[in-house]
Order: structure tokens, then sequence, then C-alpha cells
């Protein structure tokens, strides 16, 4: 099952698919102030104990506010038993600004999605 979002301005459109372990949040465009709150609703579609995999393959900006909702969704769904994998194939414009805050560490980042599913 699959659900696709986009914000009104177009410039950040979620997809929900759900796997038999795990639901996928695909994310394309620019993770910023206006459209954090659209990603942060898409990772609800994960309940407690469902791994989250985010793919971010296609983000085109990631900023500071974005940095932070990512880690209050890793702490949301570890607070529920589970976690959240990362998939950033080679976006620098992801896995730079978790490399230059520290963050990278913190997440389980894949090049694949098949790598990030259980």
């Amino acid at each position: 099952m699959s659900c696709t979002d986009t914000d009104d301005s177009g410039s950040l459109t979620t997809q929900v698919e759900h796997h038999p372990h795990a639901v996928v949040v695909r994310v394309a465009g620019e993770i910023d102030h206006a459209t954090v709150g659209r990603l942060t609703a898409a990772t609800d579609a994960a309940g407690p104990g469902t791994l989250l995999v985010l793919d971010l393959t296609a983000v085109r900006f990631l900023g500071s506010v974005g940095l932070a909702a990512l880690i209050t969704v890793r702490d949301r769904m570890r607070a529920g038993g589970t976690d959240v994998r990362l998939v950033a194939g080679d976006n620098r414009t992801v896995l730079r600004p978790l490399e230059l805050t520290g963050l990278l560490p913190e997440f389980t980042v894949t090049r694949e999605l098949g790598q990030a599913l259980p």
C-alpha cells in the first residue's frame, strides 16, 4: 500500500509504503522550516515496534530544522522499541550535513533501500 502527499508549494513530496516489517517513507524535495511538518506527519505511519525507513535519496535540501526532525523522529521510534534507518545513496545534500554535525554515527545509513529493510 502506498500514499503520496505533496505540500502546497510543491517543494516536498512524501510517499508512504507499508512493507511486512517496516514502513518506508520516500522523501523528495526540500526539508526546511516550511516543509518539515509534512515529513514528521508522514513518519507517523510507523507505529510502535515497526521499523521506519526514510528514503532521502531524492532530497535536494536538508536544513537544520530537518536535521532536528530526524533526531526527534529517531528518538520517538526508539522510545517505541524500534529504530529509524536512512537511505541516502550518494546524496551529499543529506550526507554532508549529517557528517558536519556529527550525526552520521547516530543513524544506520545505507546506500540502497534493500539494505535498510529487514
